[in-house]
């Protein structure tokens, strides 16, 4: 008989563990769920412009590593000089071929993105000018 109970005890110790872990196991959205290590989840954030303690110089931000590039950037290989645009006039080829439809496309992105600063003919003489903003160099070199 003995151990007929010690069974018994042994199955409702079971069935209650794992009702336990079961109702444990369900989550409500609408609560919190608890959190054992606090400062493991929830670091302290410093702003990008302040001050902070674990660097020598005391900054935060930080200089990227010599050589890198942005993630989804592709460097220019010319320089921002006369030179350097004439150099990558005579190298670079426009993908696009000149058709009608990739003519009046470009023509439209040109009035919308563009002739706001460059003007119509693209001199450097757009509205914005006309108000105050420096002139931006003539796109007809």
């Amino acid at each position: 008989m003995k151990a007929r109970q010690l069974l018994m005890v042994l199955t409702l110790f079971w069935c209650l563990l794992f009702l336990g872990l079961e109702r444990g196991c369900e989550r409500d959205l609408g609560q919190r769920t608890p959190e054992i290590l606090f400062d493991m989840g929830h670091s302290a954030a410093f702003e990008a412009q302040g001050p902070n303690p674990n660097f020598a110089d005391g900054r935060n931000l930080r200089m990227p590593v010599a050589g890198t590039i942005a993630r989804g950037f592709m460097p220019f290989p010319y320089e921002a000089t006369p030179r350097g645009a004439k150099q990558a006039g005579q190298e670079l080829v426009n993908p696009l071929k000149a058709s009608d439809a990739n003519i009046a496309r470009g023509e439209r992105s040109f009035k919308v993105y563009c002739s706001l600063c460059h003007g119509a003919e693209g001199k450097g003489d757009g509205p914005i000018v006309k108000r105050g903003v420096p002139p931006p160099p003539s796109l007809l070199l």
